[in-house]
């Protein structure tokens, strides 16, 4: 039994060296698991969780190579190497960061034909959950909240040298996010609803940012194809200095609908044979041009 104050860190891995070398499963149930060192579940296939068992980190006292608390395939290897291949997250893998004063990102995702349940991750100065070069699956609910800076996104799927690709999400939120909210790069996917409230923006120059709008900044990041997205709802925290969030929005035979960004700016550069249906946003631009203000847009 863990009890989040003792360090679990070389029992949580000798249990995964165990289960690995025996082909078994593993419960994370009973903690939870203070940890100072990286979760490797790579060659792990089906992992059981709930809130009882929510690793906790402390930033300051973390010692690894790697900048991610938990691993689902290697971030230090090309997409093709070091895959989390037919993993089942049964439950809620949940992990909290005590501490924002040192920069460390949450959980790295790398892998194919996965099925997971649920992801909550708290309070990183960097990234919450990073999605990349991922196929052929499947995430009932992702959950990140008071993570991001202004260098990396509390939440991202990314191409990673590939693709992110043939994904379903039932539901994303991102809470409360430090100025990068979220960026989602895939094709053939569909993501059913997103929930991005509070965003806390930093900064308002990133510099050598040539966007349409002329901001010199990015919040949130779409640039997908062939996928669909359902309903994003996104804000700006009432304790934000600047009060615009910068939205790149680029989708290639897709479609995107019920989005309500009232204190989103809209960039769109890139786009064919898509559909915008029914979108609120403070205004939006279209390769510069500016189609309207408090635009309510349908084809």
């Amino acid at each position: 039994m863990g009890d989040g104050k003792a360090n679990d860190t070389i029992a949580v891995l000798k249990m995964i060296d165990y289960a690995v070398s025996h082909s078994l499963s593993i419960d994370l149930r009973g903690g939870p698991w203070k940890i100072s060192n990286t979760i490797d579940f790579t060659d792990i296939k089906e992992i059981s969780c709930d809130w009882t068992g929510r690793f906790i980190v402390d930033p300051v006292n973390f010692d690894s190579n790697c900048s991610y608390v938990v691993t689902l395939g290697s971030p230090d290897s090309s997409f093709r190497s070091r895959r989390a291949n037919n993993l089942c997250i049964n439950g809620l893998l949940c992990i909290v960061s005590t501490s924002k004063k040192k920069k460390l990102n949450g959980l790295f995702i790398k892998g194919s034909l996965l099925k997971i349940d649920a992801i909550r991750v708290i309070g990183f100065n960097g990234e919450g959950v990073n999605i990349s070069a991922t196929w052929d699956s499947s995430f009932v609910s992702i959950s990140t909240e008071d993570c991001g800076n202004t260098e990396y996104y509390q939440f991202s799927i990314n191409r990673y040298g590939d693709t992110s690709n043939c994904l379903f999400i039932g539901r994303l939120q991102c809470e409360r996010a430090n100025h990068k909210c979220f960026s989602i790069e895939c094709i053939r996917s569909v993501i059913n609803t997103i929930h991005a409230e509070r965003t806390i923006i930093l900064i308002d120059d990133e510099k050598n940012k040539k966007i349409p709008s002329k901001l010199n900044y990015v919040n949130v990041k779409i640039d997908v194809g062939n996928t669909t997205i359902n309903q994003i709802f996104h804000d700006v925290s009432k304790k934000s200095k600047y009060k615009k969030s910068s939205v790149l929005l680029n989708i290639d035979h897709g479609s995107i609908k019920d989005v309500q960004m009232n204190d989103s700016v809209i960039s769109t550069s890139f786009g064919r044979f898509s559909e915008y249906i029914n979108i609120s946003a403070r205004s939006w631009f279209f390769s510069g041009n500016q189609i309207t203000n408090n635009v309510y847009f349908k084809p």
